[in-house]
């Protein structure tokens, strides 16, 4: 049996830590780096959102973690319905979103700490990303104004750590770890969860923050390992990205004009990474802006059913899109992951549901 792992939790805590986890093994490794990190006498409440884990799981896991509030859900929720209703059931100044598939090296939470207190007009912060082998994996991306994104480097293989190892202002950062004021969360309505069930959530978030006048920051001194890895069938990964960028373009697009235009250059990079620098220098040394209502109505949780209605229409409209290429059968793998998660296991009932779909076009 795996000994209690004891976190900290104060009545009134200055940072919330939200871990979305979708394994168990992946999330005890991370908050025991977690606590390992945390620096003393930081009010702290952790929540763990249980992304459709097994009851079996769940129920160990409430054993081990005491101190961590567990909240769980039947199906998947996604990215950003997972962190928004972790954000539900908590308090805080400063929101420390994390998946669970990360692991946070020392001095990763005092940095992230320290630059939201020296940069006031920061919404969100994130750390140097590395692989578990300590090859770079992330520092900050470039949005380009075509809504597609890439790494602040050419090429395939990525520089060493120590080429990006000066603090700046990013187009955005990813949400395996980032630091968000909790009032900046709450002022543009949280996560966005029509990015379901993953891509462009990050991306989208960076723009909301810069469009109501704040930075967003990337802190190379607070550093994370990253177990990169990716699911679901190649086509599923690739509709989910056009969708979503599609998503992100329809309600950003005079922000995206404001983006270089997509190259691929070292030049074109340097542009884009110059411009960032440039935006986050202007925007924070600008009056703050005035307080205004959310961008965006908070998110209203919504019930399982909702979230399982939603992944079958993604489903579905990949499964029509593949009737046009000829690709239906593609769909029945996505039908059994559907089907499989939970307690929802109606395999038959979601083939036939999708054969039928296919069938009308």
């Amino acid at each position: 049996m795996t000994a209690p792992l004891a976190l900290p939790h104060r009545p009134a805590p200055r940072l919330l830590v939200i871990v979305v986890a979708y394994q168990a093994a992946l999330l005890r490794n991370c908050l025991r780096t977690l606590a390992a990190d945390l620096p003393p006498g930081v009010a702290v409440e952790v929540i763990a959102v249980l992304n459709a884990l097994p009851a079996g799981e769940r129920a160990a896991l409430a054993r081990e973690l005491p101190s961590v509030e567990l909240v769980a859900t039947a199906v998947n929720r996604g990215l950003a319905g997972a962190a928004n209703l972790g954000r539900a059931h908590a308090r805080g100044e400063l929101l420390l979103l994390l998946h669970d598939d990360v692991e946070l090296e020392s001095g990763c939470v005092a940095a992230l700490l320290a630059a939201a207190d020296a940069h006031p007009r920061a919404g969100a912060i994130g750390p140097q990303v590395l692989d578990m082998v300590g090859t770079l994996q992330s520092a900050g991306g470039v949005l380009w104004a075509d809504g597609t994104t890439s790494p602040p480097w050419l090429g395939e293989h990525a520089p060493p750590p120590t080429a990006f190892d000066r603090p700046r202002a990013v187009d955005y950062l990813g949400t395996a770890a980032l630091l968000v004021r909790a009032a900046s969360w709450d002022a543009v309505g949280g996560l966005d969860e029509r990015y379901y069930p993953v891509y462009y959530v990050d991306v989208d978030l960076a723009v909301a923050l810069r469009a109501r006048g704040e930075v967003v920051r990337y802190e190379p001194r607070a550093r994370i390992r990253h177990h990169r890895g990716a699911s679901g069938s190649i086509a599923w990964r690739l509709f989910l990205s056009a969708r979503n960028r599609a998503l992100l373009v329809a309600r950003w697009g005079p922000e995206l004009r404001r983006q270089e235009p997509a190259e691929v250059s070292a030049e074109a990079i340097a542009r884009a990474l110059a411009r960032a620098e440039a935006r986050g220098a202007e925007l924070e040394s600008a009056p703050p802006p005035p307080t205004r209502p959310p961008s965006r109505p908070p998110t209203t949780p919504a019930s399982d059913v909702d979230y399982r209605r939603r992944e079958l229409a993604l489903i579905a409209e990949l499964a029509r899109s593949l009737r046009r290429r000829d690709r239906w059968r593609e769909v029945l793998p996505l039908c059994r992951r559907a089907a499989g998660r939970g307690r929802w296991s109606r395999l038959t009932a979601l083939a036939r549901a999708a054969r039928l779909l296919l069938a009308r076009g």
